[in-house]
């Protein structure tokens, strides 16, 4: 078998590298989000499930802006 590609390796979730990617994440994906955001009807009341929320952007931001009598349950492996 031939050399494996770099995107197949293990990462390492611990080094320093790694952290640093995770931080900036939400810097990135926020835009993208927001437009998510932007197009889910949202009313008082509702229960929100998030699945896969990674680092719990959509989660935080649908628990903001629904208010306290909403419950937004979110699920990553």
């Amino acid at each position: 078998m031939g050399a494996v590609p770099d995107y197949l390796e293990e990462i390492d979730p611990y080094s320093a590298e790694s952290v640093e990617l995770w931080d900036e994440l939400p810097f990135w994906s926020a835009p993208f989000g927001l437009m998510l955001l932007d197009r889910v009807p949202m009313k008082a009341g509702q229960v929100i499930l998030d699945l896969g929320p990674g680092t719990g952007f959509p989660a935080l931001e649908l628990a903001q802006r629904c208010g306290p009598s909403c419950r937004v349950i979110a699920v990553d492996p």
